[in-house]
């Protein structure tokens, strides 16, 4: 796995070498150290969830008892014997079960973390991979308005010294002044560029930086029918927190309860000095303790115990009414950039070109003054600037509503790994 990254890494530092959408996703969630962090203690959880089920070890005691001091021989006293004793301390009756259902949330908490995580990944590193996508349209459509008033300026100034009437020196200081305009924009889009590039480059813990991105925008096509968020890896993370708090409460409870100790032993004698056998000695008991004078301060620890509860329940709902609210800002963000991308597409933009090229055909036979050509060129570079604004945001806010329907239904994949 790590020769497979290292050798995509070595492409894409190869001059040219373009980062498709896919790629950047892909990089993210390998090279991404919480993920493999959530696996191994999701194992760790898992592997305690087995430990526990366990008794614990029995204690074996070997010892001399009763002996005379005088001389210390096992044959001189009728009690004197050695003793073999092995005690089993009792779990609770239901301190193993409950343990055990804890760590098995747990294991399955990171799990949900871990997808959760994974869904989260697809959509960070690929909103950041729109937004370099973007400044590299929004650098090359003021490459072109550049060029275009570049070749503006020169007819202007052909004019100008042709002795032209109609043209006057400070129609060829507007347009310098506006190629001007056009500068500052691509170097404020520059470092847009090269901070997103960043962003994603520490995402996905490479130098990205100098690595043009795919000039093919993908298919970002969510559904708009609002999921079942209970599903969510996330919102199920909250339910898991809410269902460990109430086995957090029986744990409690346990402690009201008795510890109950098995014990046995079996004693050796010597035949005394006389040659007479003595029989041996066997022991049976059971100890357990009285839990009178911990009951009032364990039962505070029940109602801590029981308001956590409350709590990681309220915590769990608030987070089904976040996903309600980012749903419906989402969608209504992914439908009007659409509409609004539509618009400057159908309409705006093909309308203002027109208004230009009759602007600038005016302006060639003296009927228009150059104002009114460079302020209808900045409207149609807003409007161009704009449709490839909402183009970005549109494909960005479907990046969000993939992520919120985002399910753990076995077999499933989140929206965003399906757009792969």
């Amino acid at each position: 796995m790590k020769k497979l990254i290292w050798v995509t890494l070595m492409l894409l530092s190869v001059k040219g070498q373009t980062l498709t959408f896919e790629n950047a996703i892909d990089l993210a969630i390998k090279n991404d150290q919480q993920l493999t962090a959530l696996g191994k203690q999701a194992e760790a959880w898992q592997a305690n969830s087995e430990g526990i089920a366990y008794w614990p070890n029995p204690s074996v005691n070997l010892g001399l008892m009763n002996v005379a001091a005088d001389g210390f021989d096992l044959g001189q006293e009728n009690m004197s014997m050695a003793q073999v004793k092995v005690t089993q301390r009792l779990p609770k009756k239901k301190w193993v079960n409950i343990k055990k259902q804890q760590a098995i949330i747990q294991s399955e908490r990171q799990n949900l973390l871990q997808k959760d995580r994974e869904a989260l990944l697809q959509q960070q590193a690929g909103t950041l991979w729109l937004q370099i996508h973007w400044a590299q349209t929004k650098l090359q459509l003021l490459q072109q308005q550049k060029a275009w008033l570049k070749q503006l300026s020169q007819t202007v100034t052909n004019h100008y010294q042709s002795g032209s009437t109609q043209t006057q020196q400070a129609d060829v200081l507007q347009v310098e002044l506006a190629a001007n305009g056009i500068e500052q924009q691509l170097i404020e889009t520059k470092q847009q560029q090269q901070h997103a590039a960043l962003s994603l480059g520490v995402k996905t813990r490479q130098n990205i930086k100098q690595v043009l991105v795919d000039e093919t925008l993908p298919e970002i096509e969510p559904s708009e029918i609002q999921p079942n968020f209970k599903l969510h890896p996330k919102v199920q993370v909250a339910k898991k927190q809410a269902a460990y708090a109430e086995l957090a409460i029986s744990s409690v409870n346990e402690n009201n309860k008795s510890n109950w100790v098995i014990s046995t032993a079996y004693g050796h004698r010597q035949d005394n000095n006389q040659g007479l056998e003595r029989a041996d000695l066997a022991s049976i008991g059971i100890s357990f303790d009285i839990p009178l004078f911990n009951r009032k301060h364990n039962n505070s620890k029940v109602r801590q115990a029981a308001l956590q509860a409350d709590a990681q329940h309220a915590k769990w709902q608030q987070v089904l009414l976040d996903f309600n609210n980012q749903w419906v800002q989402a969608l209504n963000q992914y439908r009007s950039q659409r509409q609004l991308y539509q618009l400057h597409q159908s309409q705006l933009i093909p309308q203002n070109q027109s208004v230009i090229d009759a602007l600038m055909i005016a302006y060639s036979n003296g009927r228009s003054d150059i104002d009114a050509v460079l302020k209808a060129h900045q409207e149609l570079i807003n409007q161009q600037l704009n449709a490839v604004s909402a183009q970005h945001q549109f494909a960005i806010s479907g990046l969000t509503l993939n992520y919120l329907q985002t399910t753990n239904m076995p077999g499933t994949k989140s929206k965003g790994a399906q757009n792969e």
